[in-house]
């Protein structure tokens, strides 16, 4: 807090002195190496290496410039919180000079020492820079947590579903750069958080996402850290523990990690149904109460990684092992309009799943302003899915059971260069390639054996240019892929796409920014959802996969004004956005027998005003953000129909000392699946916090007064569905504490995660 007045007064004494010297001005620019400006960096000019002849502060273009009073030799410091110092040497200065770009690259530095008080919002032309302060670390159990106390107004993060989401698209989580899994941002230590760089338009090292988030840890080179996790719902056997730890040498490092979460439970009150089937002659009308039934799970998770880095290059290796075993049964009764008496159904599941892994990853910078990114990863998946159906009336009965083994292959490269030219443009490309294999056998009551297979495969081309010129900057991406798709009967389907994208920012004032993006993309359809195979759901129902599925295609246009203040952040946003080949279920009867299967070929629309308010009421201890609009779709499968929502969401956050409380209410809401609709009531969520050093307890509730159903309705020209799903303590009336405690040895090391997904996986087609 001392270096500005002391920097101002020698500043003042030295123009003092020299005031009749000949001035020689030196300036230049400060950017980091992804081209953003740095606004605030600290310039310091010595002489002898050690006495301070001028200093100077980087404005909001990034600009700098520094009086020196006599000719000679001089050494220039560039610093700036979360980068590396940039320290140069200028020989023989004789005049003004202009010394260019300085670039400074992400350090994960240490500031334990460092303690920032007031949260510090940097816009740059393609990301968002905070610092979190040292009261939101502090109450922060991982990098959810730590992510969510930000309230980041355009950004959804829930920590007890472990999700981060927008509503223009996808966002993935990183951890310096490098993409990490849900255990990744869950175990980050928070207090080794220096800030979090959001890019809300996309990064060209991901350029098939929407936005990223990217966690900068800080840096150290020996010791460890242990931490123990556990969660514990307090009125359902429900919970998750977990321990972590890394070790650290000089520019090594080991990290481990293993979970375990359970469900055992039984559904009290469950969902009820009435379907209508239709035929030319008549309506048959089921109705159906889901009885008393046992849910049971267990996933064990694991990983190991080793790590090397050294100037310039990153090196690691990451190995995985994960066991899950998950039962349901689901009892009911059944009741027909052409029928007296009661069906007694039992209705029995089991997935069993054996999924390793690994992955090799190499970041290397070199010379000219260049990078390159390479990952390889793969994994294999070992499926059994077991389903068992009964149906008795008295005093007949009718049963089936199947029985499918799968072996799941998946391959996936992903290489990316980028370089930084001297107008400050940077263009990189990206090739990624994905391989899945499925080959599944099935095993059924009254049939042959079958056997099948699926083949998917596909590339991906990216080019991505970037540029900023004065207050405007703009991102091109252009992107084009192949995908094969081949399945036992040799039929072989391509697929090739285009997916541009273009995106302009303005930057009114340091405190105000316009934003305008136009992209065009494209999803493809689940590997289940491809296959030739079918399953059958009951006497009446069975489901069906469509090879010839087609890719959806989505145009969007996102239009955003954003004001930033210190006590308050307003951004008005629209949105309209034309989707092509909808993917929705369809329902056909063949022979008396309803098939459920998937079709493409529908369209959708939507158009959303929407407008987002953060307002710090007390400042560093209660903060507010509130979102409301109104969203309309429109969409078309066999019929037109359309979707009206009123949107407004409220996020409380207090933190003072070692408390922290904070309150969450959403919007009822009404949401289009794949041509079904679900209406979701108000929800709200409450959360109290406590912190002692390395020990942190919290208790949190969701819906605790409320009987939370939600209305499902699925309507085709021969079948209706009309569902009331309710999943008592799932959904509301949910109570549960979560406890944390972590402890580090030795000296501060460098926390470095492996890049471990998620990587169970599966192309069975299940009933349901």
């Amino acid at each position: 807090m001392m270096k500005a007045p002391i920097l101002t007064i020698t500043i003042i004494l030295f123009s003092f002195i020299h005031s009749h010297a000949q001035n020689i001005n030196l300036h230049g620019r400060v950017i980091d190496t992804d081209n953003n400006i740095i606004i605030g960096a600290t310039i310091q000019c010595f002489q002898h290496d050690s006495l301070l002849i001028n200093g100077s502060i980087s404005d909001e273009k990034g600009h700098f410039s520094i009086q020196l009073s006599h000719k000679g030799d001089y050494k220039l410091k560039v610093s700036y919180i979360g980068y590396e110092t940039n320290t140069s040497l200028w020989k023989n200065i004789q005049r003004e000079i202009n010394i260019g770009d300085i670039i400074l690259t992400n350090t994960s530095i240490n500031l334990h020492e460092i303690s920032i008080t007031a949260q510090q919002t940097i816009h740059t032309a393609n990301k968002l820079i905070i610092y979190p302060t040292k009261q939101q670390l502090h109450h922060s159990v991982g990098g959810y947590e730590a992510l969510a106390h930000l309230l980041i107004p355009t950004l959804e993060v829930d920590p007890f579903k472990k999700t981060i989401s927008m509503k223009e698209g996808s966002v993935i989580a990183c951890i310096n750069g490098r993409q990490a899994s849900e255990e990744e941002i869950k175990n980050i230590n928070s207090n080794d958080i220096v800030r979090i760089d959001f890019y809300d338009h996309g990064h060209s090292a991901f350029p098939d996402k929407y936005a990223v988030i990217d966690y900068i840890l800080k840096s150290k080179d020996a010791g460890g850290t242990i931490s123990m996790n556990g969660e514990q719902h307090l009125n359902r056997a429900t919970g998750s523990y977990d321990i972590s730890g890394q070790f650290f040498k000089k520019k090594s490092e080991v990290a481990f990690y293993i979970s375990d979460a359970y469900n055992n439970f039984t559904i009290g009150q469950g969902s009820t149904s009435n379907t209508q089937f239709i035929s030319p002659n008549n309506i048959l009308i089921r109705k159906n109460e889901i009885l008393p039934s046992k849910q049971w799970s267990n996933t064990v998770s694991s990983y190991l990684n080793y790590s090397y880095k050294n100037q310039g290059n990153h090196f690691y290796t990451a190995l995985h092992y994960n066991i899950g075993k998950t039962q349901d049964k689901n009892n009911s009764v059944q009741s027909y309009n052409n029928q007296k008496g009661q069906h007694n159904v039992q209705d029995f599941s089991q997935m069993n799943n054996i999924n390793p892994g690994i992955e090799l990853f190499y970041n290397g910078t070199f010379n000219r302003k260049q990078t390159l990114k390479v990952t390889l990863s793969s994994d294999y998946n070992y499926n059994k899915y077991i389903r068992d159906y009964s149906e008795t009336v008295s005093p007949d009965q009718n049963s089936y059971s199947t029985n499918i083994t799968e072996n799941y292959f998946f391959l996936k490269l992903f290489a990316s260069y980028a370089k930084t030219f001297a107008n400050n443009g940077i263009l990189s490309t990206s090739f990624i390639y994905i391989q899945n294999n499925s080959h599944t056998e099935q095993l059924s009551q009254n049939a042959t054996n079958k056997k099948d297979y699926l083949k998917y495969g596909g590339g991906s081309l990216h080019f991505v240019y970037q540029q900023t010129i004065e207050k405007v900057s703009f991102r091109l991406r252009w992107a084009n892929s192949m995908e094969t798709q081949k399945s036992k009967n040799n039929r072989t389907i391509q697929r090739f796409n285009l997916y541009p994208q273009l995106s302009f920012d303005y930057r009114i004032s340091h405190e105000q920014y316009l934003q305008l993006v136009a992209q065009y993309s494209h999803d493809t359809p689940r590997m289940a959802w491809l296959t030739d195979t079918e399953q059958q759901i009951d006497p009446l129902q069975i489901r069906r996969g469509n090879p010839n599925l087609k890719n959806r295609h989505v145009l969007q246009i996102i239009f955003s004004y954003s004001i930033d203040k210190k006590w308050a952040t307003l951004i008005p946003q629209i949105a309209y956005c034309p989707l092509f080949n909808y993917l929705y279920e369809s329902v056909i009867r063949e022979n008396n027998i309803y098939v459920h299967s998937y079709a493409t070929g529908g369209t959708l629309q939507y158009f959303r005003p929407y407008l987002t308010l953060k307002l710090k009421l007390i400042p560093q201890i209660l903060t507010i953000k509130l979102n409301t609009g109104w969203e309309k779709q429109w969409y078309t499968t066999w019929r037109k129909n359309s979707i009206t929502n009123w949107i407004y969401n409220v996020n409380l956050l207090f933190m003072h000392k070692d408390f922290i409380a904070s309150a969450d209410i959403y919007a009822p809401t009404k949401t289009l699946g794949f041509g079904d609709t679900t209406k979701t009531p108000l929800t709200y969520h409450f959360n109290l916090g406590y912190t002692l050093r390395n020990f942190n307890i919290q208790f949190g509730t969701r819906n605790p007064f409320s009987i939370i159903t939600k209305h499902i309705e699925l309507i085709t020209p021969c079948y209706r569905n009309y569902t009331d799903s309710y999943i008592p303590r799932t959904e509301d009336h949910v109570f549960y504490i979560k406890a944390n405690y972590r402890f580090n040895f030795g000296k501060k090391y460098d926390f470095s995660k492996p890049n471990i997904e998620n990587t169970s996986k599966s192309a069975i087609l299940k009933a349901y």
